[in-house]
């Protein structure tokens, strides 16, 4: 099933309050993208965000760069919705595109641009779709331009992926327990057990039908296409946030 059609309903308004649970350490990969941004030797004049959903992560740009052009793209309209709405008060130039993957076409929506940004969205589509958009992005930036991208990947050996797998339970075991306050020792429940945990994340995952890359996979994938460097800049078990250079 394409992600879009899984973020809809309860699960679309609740997505900001589960991610900080399910998504890895959310403001620390906030402030990773800011680093990343006030690294650059330019001011950008406009960014996309693939995969919006909220715009927690495009809020950002719009905070460290006043007059920079947004282009939110997202495959769930209520997840554009809440985007919407969030950054409805504030004096920003910005244009919302409601569009899969798989459909966008780039150069129909914006001109040239100078940062594209993706986190937690392109794992959900398979290779071959992953490196025709990688293609797109590529075509699309400017020759300054950076293609950052925050997602899911995977390991190939079973037992090396076992173990992200585990560190990540454990780490939404306790953020759960830490916020319904009960992180003191002999104090255990099923809805929070490792076992739980595994049973609820491999059935989401096959909801949204996720396809995570081999990190091998997606550095190589990038440079074949043409980025000049391709950096890892942060593992956090499953997660990960690459830096992708064009030209310089």
């Amino acid at each position: 099933m394409e992600s879009h059609k899984v973020y809809k309903g309860e699960k679309a308004a609740s997505y900001d309050e589960n991610a900080q649970f399910e998504k890895g350490n959310r403001i620390l990969h906030k402030y990773l993208l800011e680093d990343i941004l006030t690294f650059l030797d330019y001011t950008p004049k406009t960014f996309i965000d693939l995969g919006c959903g909220t715009s927690f992560f495009s809020s950002s740009f719009f905070d460290l760069f006043p007059n920079i052009k947004g282009v939110l793209i997202d495959g769930s309209d209520e997840m554009l919705a809440q985007a919407t709405e969030k950054l409805s008060p504030r004096d920003i130039q910005v244009e919302y595109v409601h569009s899969s993957f798989q459909d966008l076409v780039l150069k129909d929506v914006v001109d040239p641009i100078d940062v594209i940004f993706s986190c937690l969205a392109i794992h959900h589509i398979d290779e071959a779709q992953k490196e025709i958009l990688y293609n797109k992005i590529f075509n699309q930036l400017t020759d300054r331009g950076v293609f950052i991208l925050f997602d899911l990947f995977a390991l190939k050996d079973p037992s090396e992926q076992k173990l992200l797998a585990h560190i990540a339970y454990r780490d939404i075991q306790r953020k759960l327990k830490k916020y319904l306050g009960i992180e003191q020792e002999g104090i255990e429940l099923e809805e929070l057990s490792l076992g739980n945990i595994k049973r609820n994340d491999t059935r989401e995952k096959k909801r949204e039908g996720d396809q995570e890359s081999y990190l091998d996979d997606i550095v190589g994938t990038l440079k074949k296409i043409g980025f000049k460097h391709v950096i890892l800049v942060n593992q956090e078990n499953r997660f990960i946030s690459i830096v992708a250079f064009k030209k310089n």
